[in-house]
């Protein structure tokens, strides 16, 4: 309801390598319960201009960060939930090493050439080119907060 999912899970069973003074009534019990919220990807809203607009431009100087490993910048231009998983990568030693790895994969000449907004969230469709020459499109969710375009969300296909 309300765009969340609750999934509980319960379980009261019996060990049965249980010996010693429980002579083999000792249970396991244990209760879980997650709660998630989905992410409506609908795309609806009114067209973007040419190039994306203000959503397009912020996911440009997104990919314009990344591409000169500028994590600063990158986490100012990701949702929060997004900014705060790259922060603690970070902090793993490998990090850097990992990161331009992954730089060797990512496309590059970005072009924005569609999308939609109904003001507090943009789904853009890019295209780009691998630094092999392959073509990619990407779906790219962008969310205001705090009065500015973050990324949520990048898929990118071959």
């Amino acid at each position: 309801k309300d765009g969340l999912i609750t999934v509980q899970i319960k379980n009261d069973q019996p060990l049965d390598y249980s010996k010693g003074r429980d002579k083999g009534k000792a249970k396991l019990s244990y209760a879980l319960t997650a709660t998630f919220r989905l992410a409506d990807r609908t795309p609806k809203g009114a067209p973007l201009p040419a190039g994306g607009g203000a959503p397009g431009r912020a996911y440009l100087a997104f990919q314009a960060a990344r591409l000169k490993s500028d994590f600063s910048a990158m986490a100012k231009l990701m949702d929060d939930l997004n900014a705060a998983e790259l922060r603690e990568m970070q902090k793993d030693k490998g990090f850097k090493t990992d990161f331009a790895k992954l730089l060797t994969q990512v496309p590059r000449a970005i072009q924005v050439n569609a999308g939609l907004t109904d003001g507090v969230n943009a789904l853009l469709q890019s295209q780009g080119k691998r630094p092999n020459g392959r073509a990619t499109n990407a779906s790219v969710y962008m969310v205001m907060e705090n009065g500015s375009w973050k990324l949520a969300e990048e898929l990118v296909k071959d």
